[in-house]
């Protein structure tokens, strides 16, 4: 199961010093409108596509190190009239040719290079994407962690200039958060954000809306691999040779079951709660990959004494006959 904390974003932006910014405004906004314009923005389309691959623990007992790979496939499907204004219907799924199990996310509208996020129809609207940003802005992140919110800063570090498909796009690149001392983030967690105006979040087409944690100790990513104008390519990640990208132990894929563990950290025990009666194998593997406790336990309830474990980062395997979940944990 992708090992990813999920959140909200309410985005404001953060201006640095006014003293130049005041004096090439007008002129910045006219230099950046038209900019803007002469590229192929994916917001203002309904035929647009992005697809996004996922790294995910995916192991068993012969695996157990084995990191999956998933690819959701994001994109329109139709318009509605909200408050006099239009907004493209996006969804996201997992089938390949965008036709199956879809699942609605929001919905989406462009207007002055700022692009605006709506959950539902009723929900109150946000700033999504503000492509008038420059170096030394600020964006406010808003991360959902254990049920509690964490807001914190996000610095534009630079603004490059690539180019796809003959036009020329700006690519921001942020930092990792500002006040990171106050964000309950785990080491090797990072967000490694970055847009592309008209294209959106490298993560996702509403990161920014539903921001998380990618954990590179293990090897996590969260990545758009391709984008799609009217069948149209223009976005492609070179660390990808395809832009849907699949690979899941097994012949069928094991359903995720739900696995929960506390505390986490740990110093000794680890307390394991599971949705489902009856018995099931509780494996507990290093990051070599090496098996460090196997058990076979039944019922809902059950703890493991992890005293003697070394300091680190360790891996917890839950299984069943028709399931399974891999938890990240640390021993301190």
């Amino acid at each position: 199961m992708l090992q990813a904390t999920y959140g909200k974003c309410r985005l404001k932006t953060f201006k640095k010093t006014e003293t130049m910014k005041s004096l090439l405004f007008s002129l910045f906004m006219l230099i950046s409108f038209l900019g803007f314009n002469q590229i192929t923005n994916h917001f203002e389309n309904l035929n647009s596509k992005w697809y996004v691959s996922s790294n995910f623990i995916n192991a068993n007992q012969e695996n157990p190190s084995h990191l999956g790979v998933k690819t959701t496939v994001w994109g329109f499907v139709g318009d509605t009239l909200i408050d006099n204004n239009d907004w493209l219907k996006l969804f996201s799924t997992q089938d390949s040719l965008f036709q199956n199990d879809l699942s609605f996310q929001g919905f989406l509208r462009s207007e002055d290079l700022k692009v605006y996020f709506k959950e539902t129809d009723t929900s109150s609207s946000q700033i999504l994407y503000d492509f008038n940003l420059e170096v030394g802005d600020s964006v406010e992140y808003t991360f959902d962690i254990d049920g509690d919110n964490y807001t914190v800063l996000i610095k534009v570090d630079a603004i490059d200039t690539i180019e796809i498909n003959g036009e020329s796009y700006r690519k921001f690149k942020f930092s990792e958060p500002l006040n990171i001392e106050n964000f309950p983030i785990t080491m090797g967690s990072m967000v490694k954000e970055a847009w592309i105006e008209g294209i959106g979040s490298l993560k996702n087409p509403i990161f920014p809306a539903k921001p998380f944690t990618i954990d590179t100790e293990w090897g996590q990513k969260v990545d758009l691999t391709c984008s799609f104008v009217n069948e149209i390519q223009f976005y492609h990640n070179g660390g990808y040779t395809q832009c849907f990208n699949r690979d899941v132990l097994g012949i069928e894929e094991l359903q995720s079951i739900n696995v929960n563990i506390y505390p986490n950290p740990t110093h000794k025990i680890i307390n394991i709660n599971v949705n489902q009666l009856g018995y099931y194998n509780l494996t507990i593997f290093n990051n070599l990959g090496e098996i460090i406790i196997e058990k076979r336990l039944s019922g809902s309830t059950n703890n493991v004494n992890v005293s003697e474990l070394n300091k680190g980062i360790y891996f917890l395997n839950i299984k069943t006959d028709e399931s399974s979940q891999t938890i990240k944990f640390i021993k301190q």
